[in-house]
């Protein structure tokens, strides 16, 4: 019997779970995500388990799984890169059609079987699946070190992979197996391996003067927020050490020489967005709980500790379709680049993202789902720069004060869990539901869905509870979602997860700061 892992996109799970079923008629152990995922422990570390114990990954093929920051993408990348004696084998299946050659080099058609279940009949493919799955991976290693590894034919194919790796920005990686060819005595036809190697060492270093380049960059344009004249006496510094940077997608040469002197015309949001109150939070105090656990929280996150907050505004619900929609129309909204340029994280992320991905329940009630922290960042600065005034996500500290008042309540209503007062788990719907369907779930401070329904992004950074925009580093995320087991999902739970990533589960909700 093999332990099997299934990854794939959420458009594909109906045609995964007939896949699924079939493996697990043939008596293999299955995991699937709607299958196992408790929500008693963070999302990705359940993930990471289940593929770190499986003998063979399933991973569906679709234009959507294979984008760079997919969940599906991420899924394949982490079972690739386990160390040799506990990489399980790799099982890739074509259930959409997709551009071969946009394939990652780890399932690409030179390297492993494609079972084609878009060009070629179901049961054939299914019985090829099967059986592919029925191999051990005793069996799989010894084919490896017999037909591969000592033949000049897989010699030469490594070497094509790692000109492949090099073009790819996979410099290490390509640098080692090249070294290795190059113990093993291969000679490639028309250039020596010296050279290549020489060639690919200068990409790497070329490539992290360009990472330290946009690192220095990026504080830049973190310190224009503090004071303009530093950010000018540091980008004519930048200017100096790296002539051959030379560009500007932030356009800071234009905003280090403007001068503003206009005076702000100020906005109600609620003329902005249709439904949208904000509810005002007093001056107070939040105790944040330690995540230094790897018990509880993995990875780890900041000791935690007590908070001075003070007073701001808070958005009533999480921002719905129907709101988010005024965004994605307007004019100025999500097609404008420039709420995308606070980072280079950020502004690289939207260029490989022309539309927005589909929320994933249509109501305009309903939460606005599958929503990236960057994505949530731009909103707030579009919709600061309609209405003229300081908006922004919550920090956590925000966040928990808003849910909990002055009471240290667990809950935002009480002491007491009761799914009657939020869309969790036990609540039994498996899916959003509209951001007012629970009133006496209210916190002290009147706001609501503060527990379950959708996590919601904040600003505050994972690990270092530093409050910025700038860099890739996991954020915070509050409240549970429809999925989570509600008497976990407090007001003192913590939880992270990577900027670029688009859940079913995860929404986010404005604050409003005085100047």
């Amino acid at each position: 019997m093999a332990r099997v892992f299934i990854s794939y996109n959420s458009q594909d799970r109906p045609f995964i779970l007939k896949i699924a079923a079939q493996l697990q008629a043939a008596e293999h152990d299955v995991w699937l995500d709607v299958w196992r995922i408790s929500g008693r422990v963070p999302y990705w570390e359940e993930i990471k388990a289940g593929i770190e114990q499986c003998t063979h990954f399933v991973f569906a093929i679709s234009p959507q799984a294979i984008e760079s920051e997919s969940g599906s993408r991420i899924e394949l990348d982490h079972a690739a890169g386990l160390p040799s004696e506990k990489r399980p084998i790799i099982v890739p299946l074509l259930v959409r059609k997709t551009p071969l050659e946009a394939l990652p080099i780890t399932i690409s058609a030179g390297r492993l079987h494609i079972h084609d279940f878009v060009n070629k009949p179901f049961e054939a493919m299914l019985s090829n699946v099967l059986h592919a799955v029925a191999s051990s991976k005793t069996e799989s290693a010894s084919k490896l070190s017999t037909s591969v590894f000592t033949s000049q034919r897989a010699q030469k194919l490594r070497y094509t992979e790692a000109i492949a790796l090099v073009q790819a920005g996979a410099y290490e990686q390509a640098i080692a197996s090249l070294e290795e060819l190059a113990a093993q005595g291969y000679r490639p036809t028309m250039m020596p391996l010296e050279r290549v190697l020489n060639h690919a060492r200068q990409r790497m270093m070329e490539s992290k003067r360009r990472a330290e380049a946009e690192d220095a960059y990026e504080e830049i344009a973190a310190l224009e927020g503090l004071s303009r004249d530093l950010a000018r006496e540091a980008w004519a510094q930048f200017r100096h050490d790296y002539p051959e940077f030379t560009d500007d997608p932030l356009n800071l040469a234009a905003r280090l020489s403007r001068r503003n002197g206009q005076t702000t015309v100020r906005h109600n949001v609620a003329d902005l967005l249709p439904d949208f109150e904000w509810r005002s939070i007093p001056q107070g105090v939040a105790l944040l709980e330690d995540a230094t656990n790897l018990r509880k929280y993995n990875p780890q996150g900041s000791r935690g500790g007590w908070y001075d907050v003070p007073a701001f505004k808070i958005a009533k619900t999480p921002i719905t379709n129907l709101q988010y929609q005024y965004f994605l129309d307007a004019p100025d909204g999500y097609r404008d680049m420039r709420w995308w340029s606070y980072s280079l994280h950020a502004s690289a992320w939207r260029r490989k993202r022309p539309q927005a991905k589909l929320t994933a329940v249509l109501g305009d009630r309903l939460p606005r789902t599958r929503i990236s922290w960057f994505d949530a960042i731009a909103f707030c600065l579009w919709l600061s720069h309609r209405s003229g005034q300081h908006i922004t996500l919550p920090t956590e500290v925000q966040w928990q004060r808003a849910a909990q008042g002055d009471d240290g309540r667990r809950y935002p209503y009480g002491n007491t869990f009761d799914e009657t007062r939020c869309n969790v788990r036990e609540s039994g719907h498996g899916a959003p539901t509209p951001v007012d369907a629970y009133p006496k779930g209210v916190s002290p401070y009147g706001v609501l869905d503060m527990q379950g329904n959708v996590w919601e992004w904040c600003l505050t950074e994972w690990q270092t509870d530093s409050a910025h925009v700038e860099g890739g580093n996991a954020r915070a995320l509050r409240g549970g979602a429809w999925s989570s087991v509600g008497a976990m999902v407090n007001c003192f739970y913590r939880y992270q997860n990577i900027p670029s990533v688009e859940l079913d589960s995860i929404g986010f909700r404005p604050v409003l700061l005085d100047d």
